[in-house]
């Protein structure tokens, strides 16, 4: 008898075991790379961001290690339930330039880290002889006048440029839609500068014949201003993205911003009326300059200017904002920027 119950006894440990080992699930977990960049900056932060899975049939818990080249920089803890996921992301500032390799989890990936390009910007840019631009010009104003009637002023104009640096020769083509007291308005111009005269002409898309203009005034006037943004920045990128680092500022110190407007290295050219008029009318000025990492020139800009009590006339001012973007598309092409016959022979003699 007693054989018997040893021997069964053994077979229910058996069986039991056996179950046991049968249902017995785990925590299994992934780790996949999400989003971090290729190449960064010296002294800036850079961001890794991982996706966490739990692909088991339990809950479980898993470290998951920031890895640059070796050393664990840092490590996060994560529970999860089964086929949870969670995401996780490491910041780092890399001290020196170089090649590094990072890991996150099991997960690895490689980062470039370069020195800053933005003392190099205005090198860079001087060099060319030539670049093309599109560019942008918006308003959204209130205006007021002496008569006591307040309207709103919108106005959006876009332009192709095509500049000469080498010859100090320039042309433009603008299409600028303006809505003002219920009336809209298209405007197309052209426009050239050479040996110190700007030529233009302008219809209204409706019309076919042109009005035509001259000024006497320099090429600085009439190419993109680059060094305001460019002195306006910090040296401190808030982004680095598929090849260009952006930065950003804004000045609401009007002393800087005085001084930065004065300065002729920084706003080249002629500081007429209008400018003066502007100046005064400033509270804030919001800038975002992208440079390309590998030639450290401008990919783009763009100035938010935030103003209250823009004259426009003696009878009319206006409060809100005007922005210029500028993206410069193509740089030491072949560019056209020849005054055409009949733009000469109409503006002969004024």
């Amino acid at each position: 008898m007693k054989r018997i119950w040893i021997g069964v006894a053994l077979v229910v440990t058996i069986v039991l075991l056996g179950g046991c080992a049968a249902s017995e699930e785990t925590a299994e977990f992934s780790v996949a790379v999400d989003d971090s960049a290729d190449e960064t900056l010296v002294n800036t932060s850079y961001e890794a961001t991982a996706t966490v899975s739990n692909d088991g049939g339990e809950a479980g818990a898993h470290s998951v290690d920031f890895v640059v080249d070796g050393e664990t920089i840092a490590t996060e803890n994560v529970s999860l339930e089964p086929d949870e996921t969670e995401s996780v992301t490491f910041e780092h500032a890399f001290e020196e330039s170089g090649e590094y390799e990072v890991s996150v989890g099991e997960a690895e990936t490689s980062v470039t880290v370069l020195e800053s390009p933005l003392s190099a910007v205005a090198e860079a840019m001087a060099d060319l002889e030539t670049y093309e631009t599109r560019e942008r010009t918006a308003m959204d104003l209130t205006t007021q006048s002496e008569y006591g009637q307040d309207a709103e002023l919108l106005m959006d104009g876009t332009a192709t440029g095509r500049y000469d640096l080498t010859a100090e020769t320039a042309s433009l083509d603008r299409e600028t839609d303006t809505e003002y007291l219920g009336f809209e308005f298209n405007t197309l111009e052209e426009e050239w500068y050479e040996d110190g005269t700007r030529y233009t002409r302008e219809r209204d898309r409706s019309d076919t014949e042109y009005e035509y203009e001259t000024e006497s005034t320099t090429f600085d006037d009439v190419a993109v201003d680059y060094a305001f943004p460019l002195a306006a920045v910090e040296d401190d990128p808030v982004e680095v993205s598929n090849g260009t680092v952006v930065y950003e500022a804004m000045i609401e110190d009007f002393d800087r911003l005085e001084a930065l407007l004065d300065d002729d290295d920084v706003t080249p050219g002629e500081q007429d009326e209008e400018s003066d008029e502007m100046e005064e009318a400033l509270e804030r000025v919001t800038v975002e300059l992208g440079i390309d990492l590998s030639t450290a020139r401008i990919d783009y800009m763009s100035a938010t200017y935030d103003v209250d009590g823009l004259q426009f006339d003696d009878d009319m001012s206006g409060d809100g904002e005007i922005t210029f973007d500028v993206e410069f598309v193509a740089f030491d092409d072949p560019v056209d920027t020849t005054v055409p016959a009949e733009v000469v022979d109409a503006t002969a003699g004024r």
